[in-house]
């Protein structure tokens, strides 16, 4: 993953998002969720960055993490 810079903000909120790349009706926002629990939770979705990713040619739908505005 590329490195990211920190907002200094310790409430700052994540999601990890489903984009059906097929359907964009069928796409979801998960919960917000401090980073960690989120960076947690979207290398378990994607293994590691390793599949079901952006990236992933072979996928029909991308988890993408992303901070809550």
């Amino acid at each position: 993953m590329s490195k990211r810079r920190k907002t200094g903000f310790p409430n700052d909120l994540w999601v990890v998002e489903y984009i059906d790349l097929m359907n964009r009706d069928d796409s979801f926002e998960g919960e917000p969720m401090p980073r960690e629990q989120a960076e947690k939770e979207f290398a378990k979705r994607t293994a590691n960055g390793t599949k079901n990713v952006s990236t992933d040619k072979h996928c029909l739908g991308c988890y993408i993490l992303r901070q809550k505005a």
